[in-house]
């Protein structure tokens, strides 16, 4: 049984004396026996308190001499991690600080590289885009390194952007690296020789009118760089003719392509270094579909009139351009240079481009890229990409390109060496009839066991000719009156060449073989109109290879005419006829 408490006080009154015995304050043993149960529980809850008490006190512990576990030792503990961060901080801070104030002076005292800058930034775009970069760099002269981190993100998460350059003429890793593909050139220049290096190739104008000039400045001239050409239209009066230049792709068949390919709704920048002189300019990008159909054209940048720039260094030139997106469906996209008309009471005009640029982009991009020349790596898995390889050796199982430079060479039954071409099977070995294969020098010089020439052959030898002048034959009151008339092939004719251009070794003569031919030029032939059509006439040269006692040791040739039932051969225009020779070397 539990008494309430003022029960138990009003008990504790009566028994003190302080109330009569009243009926109605009478106190009964049972009463006395729940005051003691009462009390004990008491005792007993106080004693458990004091116990609590003591384990609090315990686990709190003293602020003076904090115990090992205790609230007191693990707020101290933490007190001291922040102060020991806050420290390493400061001391952070102050490293960078002393490196600004150093002025670029290494711990050695040798001059270090210039502290440029260490920045970074997060930027919130009014649709919700997020950018976020970072960066530090350092510089020393000519010469610079750094690192670039940059991070963007639409408001749902749906697309974004993430990179991590590095920028140095040397980046070294210490160990492997690892990744699932490598690309080298990101951000890489698309348009096909941005240096002119081919001139013109790759550049057309469309539509040429009477005053426009689509020149190629050379390196070294004005407005051309030291190195490298530039590319210009010139008008020569003030006509309103406009100039329309596209960067020019071919296809596998020698054709105009339809542009650069591309990924439909993915950024690009196009950009150029222009110097415009009494004229203006666009930039400007023409968008097709995948079959070559127009989609649209695109302004890029406005080329401001007479801008000043250097006649010397197109490095100083400004730099126009843009980012675009590519329209849905693009597929190809063509960079075009518009050249505005000469400005009004101006004689002419110019306009000049230097390193044009067409490179893959991103939503949040602010700055042009800074220009590279075309060409990327691409290394993923079992593939390669690029635009040429230089190496000692390369083993493939097949190699398709429309070029090849090498030193060496092979492939099944076929090997190149140093200036030989030749079949693998090639054996030299004298005579000659035992040898194996085939070969062809850089000198020029062929061996081969059987060959079958389908048209012409052009050999060593010499050419000449031989002049008459004299008329064969006498007309008379009958053909056969003629001295030269025959009813069969007979020569009416013999002359020597005494000296040719091809020499031989006196006294040996000679151990090659030689042939010639020999053919009628500028002579009036005759003939009975009865006999015809069975008259005939021409030249045979004969090889003579004899040796001279002394004086020049070279080929002769015996060169006979041959007629059946002509009557007379005459010079023709100019009073003279010739017999034409050639010698050919067949062995």
């Amino acid at each position: 049984m539990s008494l309430r408490p003022d029960r138990i006080a009003e008990i504790l009154e009566v028994l003190a004396g302080r109330r009569g015995a009243k009926k109605e304050h009478a106190v009964r043993f049972g009463d006395i026996s729940d005051i003691y149960e009462t009390l004990k529980r008491l005792v007993a809850q106080a004693q458990s308190l004091f116990r609590r008490a003591a384990t609090i006190e315990e686990t709190i512990g003293d602020p003076e001499t904090p115990g090992e576990g205790s609230i007191y030792a693990l707020i101290a503990a933490a007190q001291q991690e922040a102060e020991d961060a806050a420290a390493d901080a400061l001391e952070a801070n102050d490293n960078i600080d002393d490196i600004l104030d150093l002025g670029g002076t290494a711990l050695d005292g040798t001059n270090f590289a210039n502290f440029i800058g260490l920045t970074g930034s997060r930027l919130t775009t009014v649709e919700g885009n997020l950018a976020a970069t970072f960066s530090m760099t350092l510089e020393e002269g000519n010469e610079a390194a750094g690192l670039q981190i940059v991070v963007s993100n639409d408001p749902d998460g749906s697309e974004g952007f993430s990179a991590l350059r590095f920028f140095a003429d040397n980046i070294i890793f210490k160990g492997s690296v690892s990744m699932d593909f490598l690309t080298v050139g990101i951000g890489r220049n698309l348009i096909p020789d941005a240096l002119f290096s081919n001139g013109k190739a790759h550049w057309r104008l469309v539509d040429p009118q009477s005053e426009l000039s689509f020149i190629l400045r050379a390196p070294g001239a004005t407005f051309a760089g030291a190195r490298y050409p530039t590319l210009a239209i010139y008008q020569s009066g003030a006509a309103a003719e406009t100039a329309d230049v596209r960067m020019q792709t071919e296809d596998v068949d020698g054709n105009y392509g339809d542009g650069i390919a591309v990924q439909a709704e993915a950024w690009y920048e196009f950009s150029a270094r222009v110097s415009s002189h009494r004229c203006g300019g666009r930039l400007r990008i023409i968008w097709r579909q995948a079959n070559g159909t127009l989609i649209s054209n695109q302004i890029v940048d406005e080329v401001a009139v007479a801008v000043p720039s250097s006649s010397t260094n197109p490095e100083e030139w400004p730099v126009y351009g843009g980012h675009l997106q590519a329209p849905v469906g693009a597929a190809f996209a063509t960079p075009v240079i518009i050249k505005d008309p000469t400005e009004p009471g101006e004689a002419d005009s110019y306009l000049f481009w230097y390193q044009p640029q067409l490179a893959r982009s991103h939503l949040n991009a602010v700055d042009l890229t800074p220009f590279a020349p075309p060409g990327t790596t691409l290394i993923s898995g079992g593939m390669l990409i690029t635009d040429s390889i230089i190496a000692r050796h390369i083993s493939a199982a097949a190699i398709e390109a429309g070029h090849i430079d090498t030193i060496s060479f092979s492939a099944s039954g076929l090997a190149l060496f140093g200036d030989n071409l030749q079949s693998t099977n090639y054996v030299p070995a004298d005579p000659l009839e035992d040898r194996v294969g085939w070969r062809i020098t850089n000198a020029g010089v062929a061996e081969f066991h059987d060959v079958i020439i389908r048209r012409d052959l052009t050999t060593n030898g010499d050419t000449g000719s031989v002049t008459i002048t004299e008329t064969l034959g006498e007309i008379g009151a009958f053909p056969e009156d003629s001295d030269i008339y025959t009813e069969e092939m007979a020569v009416v004719y013999t002359t020597y060449v005494e000296t040719t251009g091809v020499g031989m070794t006196a006294w040996q003569g000679t151990h090659k073989t030689y042939i010639a031919v020999a053919g009628l030029r500028n002579v009036v032939v005759t003939a009975d109109t009865g006999d015809t059509p069975d008259v005939f006439w021409g030249a045979v040269a004969t090889v003579l290879p004899l040796t001279r006692w002394s004086g020049s040791q070279t080929l002769r040739l015996k060169l006979e005419v041959w007629c059946k039932k002509v009557t007379t051969m005459a010079p023709g225009a100019g009073g003279e006829w010739y017999i034409d020779w050639t010698i050919y070397e067949v062995t």
